[in-house]
């Protein structure tokens, strides 16, 4: 069992290491499972997606007009083109937002009194 736990990280597996007799609640080895965690944790991996970014400039990247304030033109324009039956996608990529921004503000527009102002919160 101590080879198995010395081997390469990338040559070793959970199941290796179950298969081989130790269980993680095994009384002679309570470490055992916490040092294979560390250790295949510490291990990047090639194919992961990095991390998000959450800087404005990274943001902005991706969504132009993320977290500007919305113009009554464009609130306007989005409440048209929702109604024509534009998807979500779409028009996260016509208005340069994600779409969580859109789906909150057509849920505004759904929120509007008869007189046609939005509601704040």
């Amino acid at each position: 069992m101590d080879s198995l736990l010395n081997a390469p990280d990338h040559l070793m597996t959970l199941d290796q290491l179950c298969s081989s007799g130790l269980r993680p609640a095994d009384p002679d080895r309570p470490d055992a499972l916490l040092r294979l965690f560390n250790r295949h944790t510490a291990i990047p991996d090639p194919t992961a997606k990095p991390p998000p970014s959450y800087r404005l400039e990274d943001l902005r990247k991706l969504h132009p007009n993320c977290y500007r304030k919305w113009t009554p033109e464009e609130d306007e324009h989005l409440a048209q083109r929702a109604a024509e039956g534009a998807a979500v996608a779409e028009l996260a990529a016509e208005f340069g937002r994600n779409k969580g921004a859109i789906r909150s503000r057509l849920a505004r527009h759904a929120e509007r009194p008869a007189t046609g102002q939005l509601i704040r919160p």
